[in-house]
């Protein structure tokens, strides 16, 4: 018996349903067409290209107006010829193929050390049998905390000499700031025996502790004596390498260009002792920030922040952090000034100095690099093209262009195109750009939407089951 109820409740909701059904699905669906509509595309630009008297594959790159219309991954770009013919196409980042240069050490040995009058001592290495030069070389010491003067010279012969490298400062600032240098590099040369003169292998260096003795008269301090000790402190080599730079295989690298900022401000967290300098930008893809300032021998932490939603609420992540330097003592120099990060398209970054005690470093500017990239397509001699974009509703097509081009790239021409300026597009119409049913959108509506229909539906269950 109520196993036949129950088949009965299902034949009369399964009898309401469908048009049920029917007016959900008529309402999320929405009209979608693969062609071409010019009206929903705000912009446009020409693309140059030297007429070749056959198909070429073009290859124009992106410019900053290009990533500030342009949504994640270039879904609303359109290649369009003077047939108003849509043109497949493949974007992908722009690489180069260049040499790779690395340090090989060289085979050598030390043929004698001795001591210099004036605090000196001369060492003597000489390249063994088929390791014909040396490009520098470089001193491996245990010390911590110390500055020499080093003079190199180069002989042929061990007779005549020729100085080559005259009072190279080495040194080690481990008390101060994680900053130190122990090579020497060596200009252009066919030498094969060389001669280092280091200066001040012996300095004086006071004891961290210190005696103290106290002279009381009823607990009344009549006498203070400090004493510290100083020592002789030599300076320790353990060996001395020479390398040279050799060329190896050559690698794929990613082309980098500088990319203008729009504005930034600067202002001093006088709490945090921190320096956050908001940065504008283009939304280009950006891989490094930097910062420009007069100031010099500085070395700070730093970090670089982005804008994100998380649970309806703005929050700022960080993205990338780094020792920021400039290091400038006698003929010496160290900087790093950019933070680098994951690529990133924001259109606001916060970089963050921390300055401790330290003053806050003079801001005088921004530098922005990021990767660079390509849109490649098939030119055809006799016809011109533009590129439409600036489209909020258009979807990515699907070409198998990538998969034709990676076939062709060696048997077919390829050419450097440029792009125009920006081209208003006379055609636009912000009504045309709309998606259809945007309503859908709204997470509100949707909820009503669903709570309408659990209301219906349980209505229908009721009424169902009344009639049984």
């Amino acid at each position: 018996m109520i196993t036949k109820l129950l088949t009965h409740l299902l034949e009369l909701i399964w009898r309401k349903l469908p048009g049920l059904t029917l007016i959900v699905l008529l309402g999320l669906t929405a009209p979608c067409s693969g062609d071409f509509e010019p009206s929903q595309y705000k912009w446009y630009k020409n693309i140059e290209v030297q007429t070749p008297m056959n198909e070429v594959i073009a290859s124009a790159q992106f410019d900053s107006q290009i990533y500030f219309s342009a949504r994640k991954y270039f879904p609303g770009l359109r290649i369009i010829d003077n047939n108003n013919a849509e043109v497949p196409y493949h974007i992908e980042q722009s690489i180069n193929t260049q040499p790779r240069v690395i340090e090989q050490l060289c085979r050598s040995e030390v043929n004698s050390l001795r001591e210099l009058p004036d605090n000196k001592i001369e060492i003597i290495v000489q390249l063994q049998y088929g390791d014909l030069f040396a490009d520098g070389l470089t001193l491996i010491t245990p010390q911590k905390n110390f500055e020499r003067r080093v003079s190199v010279f180069g002989s042929e012969d061990g007779i005549n000499w020729i100085e080559i490298v005259s009072g190279a400062l080495v040194f080690d600032y481990s008390r101060y700031m994680d900053v130190h240098n122990r090579r020497i590099d060596l200009p252009k040369n066919k030498f094969r025996i060389f001669r280092l003169e280091v200066e001040d292998v012996i300095d004086e260096r006071a004891s961290p502790f210190r005696n103290l003795w106290l002279k009381l008269n009823d607990k009344t301090e009549l006498e203070h004596i400090e004493q510290f000790s100083i020592y002789n402190r030599t300076f320790r080599i353990d060996r001395i390498d020479l390398w040279r730079n050799i060329t190896s295989q050559q690698f794929e690298k990613e082309v980098k260009a500088n990319y203008p900022v729009v504005d930034f401000t600067v202002k001093e967290d006088e709490d945090k002792k921190q320096t956050v300098i908001e940065v504008v930008t283009h939304m280009e893809p950006l891989t490094s920030l930097g910062f420009v300032t007069p100031d010099r021998n500085y070395h700070r932490q730093a970090h670089i922040e982005v804008k994100r939603i998380q649970y309806g609420n703005e929050i700022w992540i960080e993205i990338g952090r780094q020792s920021l330097l400039k290091i400038q003592l006698q003929g010496f120099q160290q900087k790093n000034r950019f933070i680098e990060f994951p690529e990133h398209r924001d259109k606001i970054y916060r970089l963050i100095i921390d300055n401790h005690d330290n003053p806050p470093l003079k801001i005088s500017g921004v530098e922005a690099i990021g990767n660079v990239y390509e849109i490649l397509y098939l030119n055809k001699a006799e016809n011109n093209y533009r590129m439409f974009y600036g489209s909020e509703t258009a979807e990515k097509p699907k070409y198998d262009f990538a998969n034709v081009l990676n076939s062709m790239r060696e048997s077919v021409q390829t050419l450097s195109a440029s792009l125009s300026e920006e081209i208003i597009n006379p055609e636009f119409n912000k009504e045309s750009d709309r998606k259809s049913f945007q309503f859908l959108e709204n997470k509100w509506f949707l909820t009503m939407i669903t709570a309408l229909m659990v209301v219906v539906l349980g209505w229908v269950v009721y009424s169902t089951a009344r009639k049984i």
